[in-house]
């Protein structure tokens, strides 16, 4: 029967997460119209920056359910009250870190090319991306090592808390441009290095992580997210070898982010802490 309520629990999770995702499009559709929907649908930056935003429908729908269906604080899901700020802008720096070496490995192997600053970049739609981009991924985390997360913890402790959600952070991703075998096995993988920061620290961490490699890999250094073009970037890189680089879908279908990411796991495993948030 307890196997039967968190599966309801899941059910209404993924409902509400679902319904307020619709909510939040249709109300950022209504804000284009009534600004100028031709403006709109011709400035591609803008276009981008709203389709960001209409992410944040996600994270009302797990504050509804937590506080309205689970009866509990956001404590309960990572959002611990002290030092958020401080533990995101650690994950932030990880997060850029990380790629930034994963696309110095590639320019070393002579898979991609610096070619200069973007002299047309807009530094307010750049500033524009980093909000966007930050909701965007509060909104995943939120979801899945949130919620997800948590009610999985609840009857199957952690290890598996870290997986399933891995797993289903991987099928996020399944139908998007460009996708390969390698993509979705590196998707997974750092489905479990922001498990493991979770567990690590609190949320914030992943997010921070998250909210960096997305904004440095796409609005920063102009390279496909996840087989989605940039419209705005500041830097301007050339492929060379499509296949060591990852192809359409990006260096997230690298094979040198999935070497990286194993390794990163590998430490984050030894070092650790046997706690539950």
């Amino acid at each position: 029967m307890k196997y039967l309520y968190s599966l309801i629990k899941l059910i209404i999770l993924l409902v509400l997460v679902n319904i307020f995702k619709e909510g939040s499009l249709i109300f950022f559709e209504i804000i284009a119209q009534i600004i100028d929907p031709e403006s709109i649908n011709r400035i591609y930056d803008l276009e981008m920056v709203f389709r960001l935003l209409t992410t944040i429908g996600a994270i009302l729908g797990v504050i509804i359910f937590v506080k309205l269906i689970w009866k509990k604080d956001m404590e309960y899901i990572g959002f611990e009250k002290k030092n958020g700020l401080n533990v995101f802008l650690k994950g932030f720096t990880i997060g850029f870190i990380l790629f930034s070496s994963i696309l110095l490995i590639l320019i070393f192997l002579g898979a991609v090319k610096f070619k200069g600053i973007n002299s047309s970049f807009s530094i307010f739609y750049i500033f524009l991306f980093l909000i966007g981009f930050i909701i965007q991924s509060t909104s995943e985390e939120i979801v899945v090592r949130g919620a997800l997360t948590k009610l999985i913890f609840e009857r199957f402790g952690k290890w598996i808390s870290i997986l399933v959600p891995a797993f289903y952070f991987g099928f996020m991703h399944i139908n998007n441009p460009g996708v390969t075998g390698i993509s979705t096995l590196n998707t997974f993988l750092v489905g479990i290095i922001f498990g493991l920061l979770l567990y690590h620290d609190n949320i914030y961490l992943p997010i921070g992580f998250h909210s960096a490699w997305n904004f440095f890999q796409g609005p920063f250094y102009g390279l496909n997210i996840s087989g989605i073009e940039m419209p705005s970037n500041v830097l301007d890189f050339e492929i060379i070898n499509q296949k060591l680089a990852g192809g359409f879908y990006g260096i997230e279908a690298s094979l040198v982010t999935t070497v990286l990411f194993i390794a990163l796991i590998i430490y984050l495993f030894i070092k650790e802490k046997d706690k539950a948030y």
